[in-house]
């Protein structure tokens, strides 16, 4: 025997599925909303005066520790060889050499 499922219960369960494919993208655009606000603090000190200076912190440990490696300290050597077309790359870090060398 097989029972019918109500017109209320067939809405309820649409609503719940529409529900969660909302959610689903809505937590992918909060990711990428969060990154692209992060990268703008980076570029740009006036945003968030105290953010900036904490991924600058941050970033200076980052590369510390990286350069304590074996592995990281030739890795931050390749990154620094990547900047070879620019005039002067002496004012840029390596990471934003590599951007650069990407553009061209």
């Amino acid at each position: 025997m097989t029972f019918m499922r109500s017109p209320q219960e067939v809405r309820l369960e649409k609503r719940r599925t529409k529900g969660k494919t909302a959610r689903k993208w809505a937590r992918g655009v909060q990711v990428c909303l969060m990154g692209l606000c992060m990268t703008a603090v980076w570029q740009e000190r006036a945003l968030y005066p105290g953010m900036h200076d904490r991924m600058q912190e941050t970033y200076a440990y980052g590369v510390d520790w990286l350069e304590s490696t074996e592995t990281g300290s030739s890795y931050l050597t390749a990154m620094g060889d990547l900047g070879g077309g620019i005039g002067s790359n002496h004012e840029h870090n390596a990471i934003t050499r590599a951007l650069l060398n990407l553009r061209q």
